[in-house]
C-alpha cells in the first residue's frame, strides 16, 4: 500500500508539473484535491513541496535514463542519438525542466549537472570524467 500510494502521489505530481501553468504555484493540497486524498498521506511519503517536486524530478530522470540505450559516450554518432534522446525528454517534460534548471540557477545548486553526470556515468561506467561531458550538454544552455 505505501509504495503504491506514493507511486501514485508521483504520477500524478508529475502529470501536474507537466501540465500546469504555473509549477512554482502547485501546493500539496492541490495534488492531495487532485487525488482525494489528505494532506496527511502526501506528508507521510514526502517531508515538503520541494521534497515531492525533487522525488518527481528524479523518477522521471530515471525512468528516461533506463528507458537509454547502453551506449558509446565516445563514439560521434551514439552521441548525438543520446543527446537527441535528451532534448526530446526535454520536450517531453519541457515545463518541468525549465523549472529544475530556473530552481538550480536560483539556489545556486549544481543538482542539473549532477543529474546529467549520474546519467552519463550510468551509460557509459567507463567514461573518464563524466562531468566535462555534462558541463558540454549543459554550455549551450
Amino acid at each position: 500500500m505505501s509504495d503504491t500510494m506514493k507511486k501514485i502521489i508521483l504520477n500524478k505530481t508529475i502529470e501536474l508539473m507537466n501540465t500546469h501553468d504555473s509549477i512554482e504555484n502547485i501546493t500539496i493540497r492541490k495534488v492531495s484535491d487532485t487525488l482525494g486524498i489528505g494532506i496527511g498521506t502526501i506528508h507521510f511519503h514526502f517531508k515538503n513541496k520541494e521534497g515531492l517536486f525533487i522525488t518527481a524530478i528524479e523518477k522521471i530522470l530515471k525512468d528516461e535514463v533506463d528507458s537509454y540505450q547502453k551506449i558509446n559516450i565516445y563514439d560521434k554518432d551514439t552521441l548525438k542519438t543520446f543527446i537527441k534522446q535528451l532534448y526530446d525528454t526535454a520536450l517531453k517534460y519541457e515545463k518541468i525542466v525549465i523549472y529544475m534548471i530556473k530552481s538550480n540557477i536560483i539556489h545556486a545548486d549544481v543538482g542539473t549537472l549532477k543529474i546529467i553526470t549520474d546519467a552519463l556515468q550510468q551509460l557509459n561506467p567507463e567514461i573518464i570524467d563524466p562531468k566535462i561531458k555534462a558541463m558540454q550538454i549543459l554550455y549551450p544552455i
